[in-house]
């Protein structure tokens, strides 16, 4: 099979995407991320926060890449 394309316009590149050409070949080919984020949410009014610190207990589960975020 061929496919032709008269134009082709990439809106975004991901980390997990990929632009292959020619004759190629991905085998296992997979990405995986892991975000930690510390500071949780704010609600209600007349709500302010400043000179926070932030800690993040790493847990390690299935979905861990194995580098620390």
């Amino acid at each position: 099979m061929k496919v032709n394309f008269e134009d082709l316009k990439i809106d975004h590149v991901s980390l997990s995407s990929g632009i292959f050409s020619g004759e190629n070949q991905q085998v296992d080919w997979n990405f995986v991320s892991k975000v930690n984020e510390g500071f949780g949410t704010i609600s209600g009014s007349n709500n302010d926060s400043f000179n926070n610190h932030h800690v993040v207990r790493k847990r390690v589960d299935k979905n861990d890449c194995g580098k620390e975020a």
